[in-house]
């Protein structure tokens, strides 16, 4: 297999996962902590393809030989045969377990949204987790100090022009005019099919939250305006802008992103995605971005 060049650790779920996407596969790595040394876990493993048996099993068979050490001439034999082709023999619905040794079981299965192949190896004793951030609750933890509302909307046009989702962007514009609350000013911001809500402080200059909501239902446009919008917060590099997505594997829906919470921490910002009750029968995709909260 080619090198796979896996993310720093962030949290996600009440765990720490490095990220890899090489646009055929998709990797999470599960460990005990955030250093390099962290114990795994788990170890993910989801296509974008549902074709893609083989890329799955390839990877799920060296990344078992990276658990056990030594490997026996027994184990070997079967890695070997594990990364050949074996379709829908190890690809059901059910989760089928292929193997189990040194602490570890290997499973093979397909995803209940949308019948995608992936493969799961599983550590049988996991380790406490150091560390971490706690989920969202009903107060909002503020997002670090030197957040401008200028720059996001800079950034955000810098998205739309020239990032990896520009096709699908239009460059927002910060109204001049704004509502007022007891924490500050709010600014709704039309966003092709979204809304962007930005609150700040009463003097405008610094941001405390921002909420993204999805004005027609649409998940694919929340989610592209979503990723460029929390990359942008957040400070994450544009050409790991697409790994956002990674936290749910290859085959996410809303549904699967809101089960996480939260979703993801990335420099001390918080991601939560639910839906919003907008009172009238309907429900709409809704993202939550601020500051996160350690574990004690």
């Amino acid at each position: 297999m080619e090198e796979i060049r896996f993310s720093e650790a962030y949290w996600s779920d009440g765990r720490w996962v490095h990220l890899a996407d090489n646009y055929v596969l998709v990797f999470r790595v599960y460990t005990s902590d955030e250093t390099d040394g962290g114990e795994i876990q788990a170890v993910r493993i989801d296509t974008p393809l549902p074709e893609n048996t083989a890329g799955v099993q390839e990877a799920a068979a060296a990344a078992c030989r990276a658990a056990v050490r030594p490997v026996c001439q027994e184990n070997d034999a079967f890695f070997a045969a594990a990364a050949e082709d074996h379709g829908e023999e190890w690809f059901a619905e059910t989760p089928k377990q292929v193997w189990a040794g040194n602490g570890y079981a290997l499973s093979f299965g397909r995803t209940e949204s949308f019948g995608k192949p992936y493969a799961e190896l599983l550590f049988s004793e996991p380790a406490a987790v150091s560390g971490g951030y706690l989920p969202l609750e009903k107060e909002y933890i503020l997002l670090p100090e030197g957040k401008r509302p200028k720059e996001l909307m800079d950034a955000l046009k810098k998205q739309a022009t020239e990032g990896p989702l520009s096709s699908y962007l239009s460059a927002p514009i910060l109204p001049k005019t704004y509502e007022t609350n007891a924490d500050g000013r709010v600014y709704l911001v039309e966003w092709d099919d979204c809304l962007l809500i930005l609150l700040t402080d009463p003097t405008g200059d610094d941001l405390l939250v921002v909420n993204l909501f999805s004005l027609s239902g649409n998940t694919n446009s929340m989610c592209v305006h979503l990723y460029s919008l929390y990359a942008s917060v957040a400070g994450i590099e544009a050409e790991d802008i697409l790994l956002i997505a990674a936290f749910v594997g290859g085959d996410g829906t809303w549904d699967d992103m809101s089960r996480l919470t939260p979703y993801c921490v990335v420099n001390e910002v918080q991601l939560q995605c639910s839906f919003a009750d907008m009172g009238n029968g309907q429900v709409l995709p809704e993202a939550e971005i601020c500051g996160a909260k350690g574990k004690e």
